[in-house]
């Protein structure tokens, strides 16, 4: 079972799948009526107590919740983006197992966390979130930013870019990451192989200024830049983003910093 039909991790999970002939049985769960179709196993939210009570058990992955960097970046009050965050992330955790009741115990539950939950400013979000499966089996992956040449971290650099500015972070901006088909191709393994509840840590660490340079060269960007000073911008991402702006150079991690954001692009 895949919660989310529309999310990110969603399409690349199924194109995944796809692309390495991997066969499962399929059932998704969606809030988009509009897609909604039980002869292609996409259903609505209401049905997962039915479902989960039809077959033997399976797995449960769940991709959905609002998404992070959209809501982060719009004009909303840092309280009504904190509500839609975690609301749609514990909140919603805690239904989808009080509908799976005594049933739970013969399924596995996916969580793709964050890194952020080395933060202490975020520490307590994320390992409530986490909660919310530790009652049954589970896999907990604690993941930093996916990425993938048309994520929406490279899209926002690059529309800067674009118009021939530079950001330039404090050198304490960390960047954390993995590239979407380790990812997955780390989810597919364990789910193949679970043999016991595991929380993983699969993110690596370099620097917000190492990947905007990264991306400036991959994509072939010269000439002159505008390049905003390092001490306005992480004053802007701190004000904008809140505690979440604070996590970047606040991060609790001992592997330093390593470059192999390349592996994670194609053209």
């Amino acid at each position: 079972m895949i919660l989310s039909a529309n999310s990110f991790l969603t399409k690349n999970f199924l194109r995944f799948c796809r692309n390495r002939n991997l066969r499962f049985n399929i059932y998704i769960f969606t809030t988009d009526n509009s897609i909604v179709n039980p002869d292609k196993r996409i259903y609505d939210y209401g049905r997962i107590k039915e479902l989960a009570g039809s077959i033997e058990g399976g797995v449960v992955i769940n991709f959905a919740g609002a998404n992070i960097f959209r809501t982060l970046f719009s004009f909303r009050s840092m309280k009504k983006k904190n509500f839609l965050i975690w609301s749609s992330r514990i909140d919603f955790m805690r239904r989808v197992m009080e509908q799976f009741g005594d049933r739970a115990s013969n399924f596995v539950f996916v969580l793709p966390s964050a890194v952020w939950v080395y933060s202490n400013f975020m520490r307590d979000y994320f390992l409530s979130w986490e909660d919310t499966v530790k009652n049954a089996r589970h896999l907990i992956f604690r993941l930093g930013i996916v990425l993938s040449s048309d994520c929406q971290w490279v899209s926002l650099i690059r529309k800067f870019l674009d118009f021939r500015v530079e950001l330039m972070f404090p050198n304490s901006f960390l960047f954390p990451f993995i590239c979407i088909d380790d990812f997955l191709e780390l989810l597919v393994s364990n789910i193949v192989n679970f043999n016991e509840s595991r929380v993983i840590d699969c993110f690596k660490i370099t620097t917000f200024n190492h990947f905007n340079s990264f991306i400036k060269n991959f994509y072939g960007y010269g000439g002159f830049f505008f390049r905003v000073n390092p001490f306005f911008t992480g004053l802007i991402v701190k004000n904008l983003l809140g505690d979440y702006g604070k996590v970047f150079d606040s991060l609790d991690v001992e592997n330093g910093v390593v470059g192999e954001v390349e592996k994670c692009f194609t053209l």
